[in-house]
């Protein structure tokens, strides 16, 4: 009984106890403030120049050739400096995308956009490459280079990057505001002085220039284009230009400084691995079943039309069975390739075994994709007496294109599985290079040559009018001017009235004598008319 403590003395916690001191929060420490990486206030103030022309000359501007060229450069540049200054390491892709941007921003000068379908990839093409370029400059890949990856990389340069970070040049200029602000503060009394100074010069200087226009007319012509630059530079439709810019330049620098952020890109590889890892497998029996019954069915279709060709080869190919021949099918051809690899992707991404790995797994995806290769050159062998019998045109030459790259995919496809080399990058690198060079080709200027040539041989009766129409002829100047010019060497123009003229380029119905004038690439061409009928042509040099 005297070993029990007295009532009221300390006790030891007893080891049963719960103890709530360990789930006591830390404390609170306060907020660091925010503060905009090295060289992001200079970029902020500086970026609102090429939202304004990008908006004003590339966006709303009926010539936007020069002006996309002038703003990839203006670009390029702003963001190189920004990557050097952060130490964001070069890469040769990096390099090769901005090469493609510049081929294409240059053959948009030189060429203008192309016409048809075209037009449309160009302009998608053009902005879809800027994008890429900013990510892969900044190092922001999830793989860290471009590959089966590269779509999703395209879609967060789209979306996450630019929206995740679209208020940062506001904050940036906010913190560079305060900043500035405050320094005035800590000397009031100076910068009252100076703006009171900069006042009284500003007042001075426009009561001289105002004296000095009197005496030197040259002068105050000067003074006049000043003041009629201030007040274009106030007006309403630059006012509403400018307030259009800013989102546009709030994504662009969201888009540059949220990459330059931060040191990971939203969605590593790694990341993106586990998250497809934790999805449900395909069954294996799903790796066989598929591109086994696609293969069987292909199989059948090459015996059908090698028993279709055999027969028809015994009685000899007519005029209408070539036609035939080329104008059915290309298109579901091509949508079978796309087939072919869409079925190769998921298999690769969801398939329970590696498509690499030897069996026979690997050796029924061999002949699943030299099926996919034989496709191709189906359709591009229709495509090609399609072009014969019919002449090329701006569609004809971009599914052809096309072809051409589907074909390097599956060869691609078939080494991939065999060798141990990138094939999803180089097939990415193939498609945007071969497209960039495509955009440098005069193509408009060779179908309008093709088709001038088909009639001046016979093979067809009359020029195609649809076809200089769908070519630019007559509201693009370049191709118009080869137009006629290869219009008048071919002897196109001599005999014809001025309604069949006007039918191919402007309306020249009210020369019905005398002569009119169309442009050349070098000088204008002079159409004589008599009784509504040209009567001979004559090069003159532009006046």
């Amino acid at each position: 009984m005297d070993s029990m403590p007295k009532e009221g003395a300390p006790r030891p916690l007893y080891s049963s106890a719960p103890d709530y001191t360990e789930n006591f929060p830390p404390a609170l420490k306060p907020a660091e403030k925010w503060t905009p990486p090295k060289g992001f206030v200079t970029a902020a103030v500086f970026s609102y120049l090429p939202a304004y022309f990008y908006t004003r000359y590339v966006l709303f501007s009926p010539d936007y050739r020069w002006s996309m060229l002038a703003f990839a450069v203006v670009y390029l540049i702003e963001v190189e400096l920004l990557c050097r200054i952060h130490k964001r390491p070069d890469s040769a892709e990096s390099t090769f995308w901005m090469v493609c941007w510049l081929v294409q921003s240059a053959a948009m000068m030189v060429f203008d956009a192309h016409a048809g379908t075209l037009y449309g990839l160009q302009w998608l093409a053009w902005h879809a490459t800027a994008v890429y370029w900013t990510v892969c400059r900044s190092g922001m890949l999830c793989a860290g280079q471009s590959g089966l990856w590269t779509p999703f990389d395209l879609l967060m340069g789209v979306t996450v990057l630019p929206w995740r970070d679209f208020l940062l040049r506001a904050r940036t200029l906010a913190h560079g505001g305060a900043g500035l602000l405050h320094r005035a503060g800590a000397n009031s009394r100076k910068a009252l002085g100076g703006l009171f100074s900069a006042a009284v010069a500003a007042a001075v200087c426009i009561f001289a220039w105002g004296q000095l226009a009197g005496v030197d007319a040259t002068f105050a012509r000067l003074g006049e284009g000043v003041f009629q630059w201030l007040h274009n530079l106030l007006a309403l439709d630059t006012v509403m230009v400018f307030i259009l810019s800013l989102p546009v330049g709030a994504w662009l620098f969201g888009l540059i400084g949220g990459s330059l952020s931060h040191t990971r890109p939203p969605f590593p590889e790694k990341t993106l691995n586990a998250g497809l890892a934790a999805l449900p497998r395909l069954p294996v029996s799903t790796g066989y079943l598929v591109p086994g019954a696609l293969c069987a069915v292909y199989a059948l279709f090459f015996g059908v039309q090698a028993v279709e060709f055999l027969s028809a080869a015994g009685q000899g190919l007519s005029a209408q069975a070539a036609s035939d021949f080329a104008v059915t099918g290309f298109w579901e051809l091509c949508r079978i390739l796309l087939l072919d690899f869409v079925v190769l992707a998921v298999l690769r991404l969801f398939g329970a075994r590696p498509l690499r790995q030897a069996g026979s797994q690997r050796r029924l995806m061999t002949v699943f994709c030299v099926f996919g290769f034989l496709f191709a050159a189906l359709a591009a062998s229709k495509l090609g007496a399609y072009i014969l019998l019919y002449g090329p045109t701006p569609q004809r030459v971009l599914s052809g294109w096309f072809l051409a790259v589907l074909l390097v995919w599956c060869g691609l496809a078939v080494l991939w599985l065999f060798r141990q080399i990138p094939a999803a990058r180089m097939a990415v690198l193939v498609l945007a290079g071969s497209f960039s060079m495509l955009c440098c080709a005069d193509i408009e200027s060779f179908c309008l040559q093709q088709n001038i040539d088909r009639w001046q041989t016979g093979t067809i009766q009359t020029v195609d009018e649809d076809l200089f129409y769908t070519c630019g002829v007559p509201y693009n100047d370049r191709v118009s001017r080869y137009a006629v010019s290869a219009l008048n060497e071919a002897g196109w123009f001599t005999g014809r009235s001025a309604s069949e003229i006007g039918e191919i380029y402007y309306d020249l119905s009210g020369c019905t004598a005398g002569t009119c004038y169309l442009d050349l690439p070098d000088g204008r061409l002079a159409l004589h008319f008599s009784d509504n009928v040209c009567t001979g042509t004559q090069v003159v040099p532009e006046e």
